[in-house]
């Protein structure tokens, strides 16, 4: 059951808080594609639930000022993951002849609120509640059964402020995850509490609104006894293990983890000729994943890119746009885990016809995730190309083909593909799957 009630903050601005209570919406409403996941990296779904669909962007962290963020090889933690709220199950059952694992931690209460703190502050929140859960299981005939979720308390905190019309903001986000056991083996399997807070802000430079300066920063800390604490360091997010990196090692006593990330941004955003830069770490030690999603810990990346946007129709084009960008990781033992120079480009027609293309140069570095808490491997040098050609975007028919080539010392691989979409009105939309 959901409900909703405004609230007024003693201006004419409302509040909005959403109250969440039983199990009825604890599933999603749209099930989860099949997904075969053979990599050391954990999907990302998206969020289906109304819930906590209704005002996300309040959440959003680490993203304002500037309009383009780019990546290269860069995965962006987010501090709030919603889908941690009522997931599956994480706790493991012995082997058995018959088990009956439960698919979902039911919500036993939310409450979110979202609006306006003053005049100028945006401020969003949720508290939730999830219930204990137990699976059961039998064995020649023996029926038993344990805890495999323990009631756990879920909270975010999230509040940002503009000034001056937009040219400067600041924002804070804080999570906080706390479980209760009553079985003592899922204390080897768990986080007893996850703390996170954030601190992220933009300000242009300049009246015009040409360069802007974005960043943030955060820090987490972990605790758990021993056992989880060593889960942690060997996982995939973390391989303290690694044999030949010094830059790390494991704690098996360790019964907390601290670690920090951050990352700043220089765009020039206005005018034809634009730049995109960033600096960005995150150190071994963070780890926001019991309410929020990390892809890979232990990163320092950096990039400048460039480019510059012809607007001014010719006789051949009407809009022509070339930039390219240098990047390279590392991680904090001083290892080059990727680099290279890419190109790309995008080529607009007098007919309307489209042509975009994209160019990779990667030279020589080592991987330090691929032997999964192994050694280093070598990522040989390697070249990418890809082309991607369409007909009049305006029109009821339309023709797409690409082609794309990978090379490196050990493999090739070329592709090429084409696709007709058909909209017989601007609501439908027909398309191959070729």
């Amino acid at each position: 059951m959901q409900t909703t009630a405004v609230l007024y903050n003693g201006t004419d601005k409302p509040v909005f808080v959403k109250l969440f209570r039983g199990t009825d919406e604890v599933s999603q409403v749209e099930i989860d594609p099949a997904v075969i996941n053979l990599s050391d990296v954990e999907v990302f779904f998206p969020e289906r639930r109304p819930f906590f669909i209704e005002g996300s962007s309040i959440f959003d962290f680490g993203r304002g000022g500037a309009q383009n963020y780019w990546g290269f090889n860069w995965g962006n933690p987010d501090f709030f993951y919603s889908r941690r709220i009522g997931r599956d199950p994480q706790g493991s059952v012995p082997d058995a002849d018959y088990t009956d694992y439960p698919t979902g931690t039911h919500i036993l209460g939310a409450a979110k609120l979202t609006g306006k703190l003053g005049n100028s502050w945006n401020f969003g929140t949720i508290q939730s509640l999830t219930k204990r859960e137990y699976a059961g299981w039998q064995t020649d005939g023996i029926k038993s059964r344990a805890e495999v979720e323990p009631l756990a308390y879920y909270g975010v905190i999230r509040a940002q402020k503009e000034f001056n019309e937009g040219r400067q903001g600041l924002g804070v986000i804080s999570t906080l995850a706390l479980r209760d056991f009553k079985e003592p083996q899922l204390e080897d399997e768990f986080n007893r509490s996850s703390l996170s807070v954030g601190l992220d802000g933009w300000t242009f430079l300049g009246s015009s609104k040409t360069w802007v300066l974005a960043g943030w920063t955060g820090l987490s800390n972990v605790t758990a006894n021993t056992q989880q604490i060593l889960n942690i360091q060997e996982n995939s997010l973390h391989y303290f293990q690694k044999p030949d990196a010094d830059h790390v090692s494991v704690d098996s006593s360790a019964e907390s983890l601290t670690g920090l990330a951050g990352r700043v941004v220089l765009n020039k955003e206005k005018g034809n000729f634009f730049i995109n830069s960033a600096f960005g770490f995150i150190t071994p030690a963070f780890d926001v994943n019991d309410l929020g999603f990390l892809f890979r810990a232990d990163v320092i990346n950096a990039h400048l890119g460039a480019g510059y946007d012809w607007t001014t129709p010719t006789n051949i084009y009407r809009e022509l746009t070339l930039a390219a960008a240098l990047f390279r990781s590392y991680d904090f033992g001083g290892e080059i885990t990727w680099q290279g120079l890419f190109h790309f480009g995008d080529l607009e027609f007098l007919n309307y016809y489209e042509a975009d293309w994209d160019l990779a140069i990667h030279p020589e570095s080592m991987n330090n995730t691929r032997t999964r808490g192994g050694p280093y491997t070598l990522n040989p040098a390697s070249f990418s190309a890809g082309l991607f050609l369409h007909t009049d975007g305006r029109k009821d028919w339309i023709l797409r083909v690409y082609g794309n080539t990978f090379q490196n010392g050990f493999s090739k691989f070329h592709s090429i593909g084409f696709g007709i979409e058909y909209r017989p009105a601007s609501h439908w939309q027909c398309r191959n799957a070729g």
